[in-house]
C-alpha cells in the first residue's frame, strides 16, 4: 500500500512490493518442514525414469510400506493427493487419511478423541528383519479382525520396548518378544485390557465385548502405592 505522505519527487515513483509465487515444488518442500505428523518421510524428484515408471507428473504420491500396508487384506501401496493446490490442512488430512492401513503402525499422535474412534493396539516385539515370519504371524490375525470392524475400531501395533504406558491398560508384559498384550483406549481416555491368550477368536471376542459395553474399563493404579502416607505428603491429624 502507498504510504499518504509518498512523494514522487523526492521518493521517485511508487512501485508495489512484489510478491513472489511459489511454485508446488517449494510448497511442497514448506509443508514437508512444517509437518508434524510421526512415521512419514518426505522426497522429490526429478528423474524422468521414476516419472515414467509411476506415469505422474507434477504429482503427490503418497507411499505405504509394503511392512504394513496388505493388498492382500485390501490395502493400497499407494495414492496420490488429488488437488493441484497444496492446502496444509487439505495435505494434512490426505496423510492421515491414506497413511492409516488396516493395521498401522502404533504413534503417540493418534488421540482416539481426535480420530473419532477408540484405538486397539497390540504390544508386541516385533522385527521385520530378523523375525519376519514370527512379526506376521500375529499381524495378519489382527488383519483379518480389524476387517470385520472398520470404520468402528482403529487397530494398531506398538514396538513394546519403545513403550512406557502399558500400565495404564492393566498390563504387565515379559522380556520376550511374544510376550504380549492388548488393549483399547476410548474416545473418552479409558483403557481395556484383553484378558487371556492372544489369538483371532479371542480378539475377535474383545473388540466384540468393547462395542457392546460388556468391559469395565481399567482402573489405574497409584503410581505412589507402597509408599508410606509421610512420604505421600499425607499428615496424621
Amino acid at each position: 500500500m502507498k504510504p499518504e505522505d509518498w512523494s514522487d519527487e523526492d521518493d521517485g515513483e511508487w512501485e508495489p512490493a512484489l510478491v513472489q509465487k511459489k511454485d508446488k515444488h517449494e510448497s511442497f518442500m514448506d509443508f514437508a518442514k512444517s509437518y508434524m505428523g510421526e512415521h512419514v518421510k518426505f522426497g522429490f524428484t526429478y528423474a524422468s525414469a521414476v516419472l515414467t515408471k509411476y506415469n505422474k507428473k507434477n504429482a503427490i504420491i503418497l507411499f505405504n510400506s509394503p511392512r504394513w500396508a496388505s493388498v492382500k487384506h485390501g490395502d493400497k501401496l499407494r495414492a496420490r493427493y488429488g488437488s493441484n493446490t497444496i492446502n496444509e490442512d487439505t495435505l494434512s488430512d490426505f496423510i492421515r487419511k491414506k497413511s492409516r492401513t488396516l493395521v498401522s503402525k502404533h504413534s503417540d499422535s493418534l488421540f482416539p478423541s481426535d480420530l473419532g474412534q477408540p484405538v486397539l493396539c497390540l504390544f508386541l516385539g516385533y522385527d521385520f528383519v530378523n523375525n519376519l515370519k514370527g512379526t506376521n504371524y500375529y499381524i495378519n490375525r489382527m488383519r483379518k479382525v480389524a476387517k470385520e470392524y472398520q470404520g468402528k475400531i482403529i487397530f494398531t501395533v506398538a514396538q513394546k520396548s519403545e513403550v512406557d504406558g502399558t500400565y495404564r491398560y492393566g498390563l504387565k508384559l515379559g522380556e520376550r518378544w511374544d510376550d504380549v498384550g492388548v488393549g483399547i483406549q476410548d474416545t473418552q481416555g479409558s483403557y481395556f485390557k484383553m484378558e487371556g491368550k492372544f489369538g483371532e477368536e479371542q480378539l475377535r471376542a474383545f473388540a466384540s465385548s468393547f462395542l457392546s459395553g460388556k468391559l469395565n474399563p481399567v482402573v489405574e493404579p497409584d503410581e505412589r502405592e507402597g509408599e508410606s502416607g509421610e512420604e505421600r505428603g499425607e499428615l496424621d491429624l
